[in-house]
């Protein structure tokens, strides 16, 4: 949990805060749906982390989680390039 709320707080996480808007980044919702197959945001791992598995939700192991964290970016470079905001964004974050 400590490392979400270092990324949220982190001064490019806001675009990954909720699920991206592909039209605000100069993509259409066509093209990122095309190459995006499972977006994912901070936000909605923020509520993953708050279910327990028990209650059938949440994260079963830590390996879900970075997995779930890694797919924003690897999401956002199917989509942008390096050089454009977002894509710079999602590395430095």
């Amino acid at each position: 949990k400590g490392l979400l709320e270092r990324m949220v707080a982190h001064e490019d996480s806001a675009a990954f805060l909720t699920p991206l808007k592909p039209e605000e980044h100069g993509a259409s919702v066509e093209e990122y749906e095309k190459r995006v197959k499972q977006p994912i945001d901070l936000g909605t791992i923020a509520k993953k982390l708050d279910v327990t598995p028990e209650s059938g939700g949440g994260y079963k192991s830590v390996s879900s989680f970075s997995k779930d964290v890694n797919r924003i970016f690897t999401n956002v470079m199917k989509v942008w390039e390096p050089g454009q905001d977002i894509a710079d964004a999602g590395r430095r974050l």
